[in-house]
């Protein structure tokens, strides 16, 4: 059995479920959820000083977006970090694979993949789950249900929910 008894989705934080227009927040339940949820504030976007070079330009390429939508707060400093790293690690390895290739002949004659795709998976796992976890894939978007002001470049500070888009359409 599972050490994690706890099964189900994982709790989403209020913005995004606000900005999804989830009927989760409706009733009692929402409204614990609302007060006792720490609240995400960015008040720094600068990388912080332990990210590589690659790293930091994937910071900077990914923190507009997650300001814009309200899903950075300085708490998760790290986590963006360990994504902008997991990312850096990928196209780095990516790199290496396509110089040197999937397979590789042993000294014996034997063929074998080569031991960076493996590498170059896991690094590829661990950022597409952090990517999800920060709005920053297309279904991850789409379940947010926020439309940007500048359409594909992704959701911006003017971002609609389903909701208002509904209530614009009763209204007008």
């Amino acid at each position: 059995m599972c050490q994690n008894s706890r099964m189900g989705r994982h709790r989403q934080p209020t913005n995004i479920l606000e900005m999804h227009g989830s009927n989760r927040l409706i009733g009692r339940a929402g409204a614990q959820r609302k007060t006792s949820e720490p609240i995400s504030i960015a008040t720094d976007l600068t990388p912080p000083d332990w990210l590589t070079e690659e790293a930091r330009a994937q910071w900077a390429r990914i923190i507009p977006e997650l300001h814009a939508m309200g899903v950075y707060g300085d708490a998760d400093e790290t986590a963006l970090g360990m994504l902008c790293e997991s990312i850096a690690e990928w196209h780095k390895i990516s790199a290496q694979v396509t110089k040197i290739g999937h397979i590789i002949k042993s000294p014996s004659g034997a063929y074998y993949q080569n031991p960076l795709v493996g590498i170059r998976n896991h690094a590829f796992n661990r950022a597409h789950l952090l990517m999800k976890q920060f709005g920053l894939t297309p279904v991850s978007r789409a379940q947010i249900g926020a439309i940007g002001a500048q359409g594909v470049g992704g959701v911006r500070a003017t971002a609609k929910t389903k909701l208002d888009i509904l209530m614009e359409e009763v209204d007008g």
